[in-house]
């Protein structure tokens, strides 16, 4: 909300909702620098225990050094802002064939806060932007084949 004279502020929806979010840092993850096991926190993001890789795999128009999950068991994975944070975008492919990817953010309580779909294509390198307006502390990513999908250059932003 924007008081004349007065800074903008967050507005808080009601107790219990998330908050629409005024981001003053944006972060951009990209794998160049990433180790290939993601077993603990990286530009800002927890990507867990043994949920996530980084590989040189080519996958498509996307350059090397490539987020994938790290094995082939599940479709979903998740990944957990140190500092809650409202995810803008990233790079997607897949690697074999094309399937549908959903995304979800979750709020401190559990609670889904927002969904994106999609379809990754293999042999593209398809820049997917969120839309979302809403605080998040995880996000969880699926994928019809799993590991298939490969994840670069997201973005991010913190109050």
């Amino acid at each position: 909300i924007q008081v004349p004279g007065q800074a903008p502020q967050d507005l808080a929806l009601s107790p219990g909702q998330p908050t629409i979010v005024s981001c003053t840092s944006t972060t951009t993850v990209d794998f160049e620098t990433a180790p290939t096991a993601l077993n603990s926190v990286f530009a800002g993001i927890d990507w867990g225990h043994d949920q996530w890789r980084v590989d040189d795999l080519p996958c498509g128009a996307c350059p090397p050094r490539l987020a994938y999950f790290n094995s082939p068991n599940g479709k979903c994975r998740t990944f957990t802002f140190v500092k809650p944070g409202l995810l803008q975008s990233f790079t997607s492919s897949a690697h074999i064939q094309d399937g549908h990817m959903t995304v979800r953010s979750f709020g401190a309580a559990g609670n889904v806060v927002e969904t994106f779909s999609a379809v990754v294509t293999r042999d593209a390198c398809v820049l997917f932007q969120t839309g979302w307006t809403q605080l998040a502390t995880s996000v969880e990513v699926c994928f019809d084949f799993g590991w298939e999908l490969a994840l670069d250059n997201v973005t991010y932003c913190t109050p």
